[in-house]
């Protein structure tokens, strides 16, 4: 049976020589900070790759960051799907946020350790964060969807295009959408992976406002 990171490399064939050699060295780099700080469940570390990494990689299968863009990842806890967006797409700025310094500050010297340089670690909650011309939003299950518009909707650019692609368990949450424009994704379509059957990637675009009660 192939390791997590032999998955990887099977879906994504392309990944150049850094992009391989940063991916592979995040296992120990990962182990050595969660036993500082639980940004990972211990329980569910082994599973590091399949669970976590390639989770997050799922996003590239329905969008191809351009270079030069601005991307921020709402909550990023652990550093999912920010990091290995961030090592997947070298010339996009990925601002990786969250509300526990613990964590930022953890995740700051895990980029630094695996040369992740287009990477900035901001500590804050996303909702209190001054206006910023960020591209797209990205996130992994921070919370439920219309509060993750509402915390973020004003740091998008005006002109903005992509808007947001969440990480998301079993689709129910779609139902809030109402009349909203979205897409969804399962990410069984893109990996056979028993863990991911009940995966899916949400995407809004950028003029989705709730207005809360």
């Amino acid at each position: 049976m192939k390791n997590g990171l032999e998955v990887i490399a099977d879906y994504f064939p392309n990944l150049g020589s850094t992009q391989r050699d940063q991916l592979r060295s995040m296992y120990a780099v990962y182990e050595f900070w969660n036993r500082k700080i639980n940004l990972i469940s211990r329980k569910d570390f082994p599973n590091l790759y399949l669970h976590h990494v390639l989770h997050s990689l799922s996003l590239v299968k329905v969008c191809s960051f351009s270079d030069g863009l601005c991307v921020l990842d709402l909550g990023t806890g652990g550093g999912f799907p920010g990091v290995p967006l961030a090592i997947f797409f070298p010339k996009v700025r990925f601002v990786l946020n969250d509300s526990i310094r613990k964590k930022v500050v953890s995740l700051q010297a895990i980029c630094d350790e695996l040369a992740v340089k287009n990477t900035e670690l901001r500590c804050g909650r996303a909702e209190d964060m001054a206006p910023h011309p960020f591209d797209a939003v990205v996130c992994r299950a921070v919370a439920p969807i219309p509060r993750i518009v509402n915390w973020s909707r004003h740091l998008l650019k005006k002109n903005a295009s992509l808007g947001w692609y969440l990480l998301k368990g079993a689709p129910s949450e779609v139902e809030t959408l109402s009349t909203t424009p979205h897409t969804v994704w399962p990410i069984s379509k893109f990996f056979s992976e028993e863990y991911f059957k009940t995966k899916h990637i949400i995407h809004l675009p950028p003029k989705t406002v709730y207005h809360t009660k």
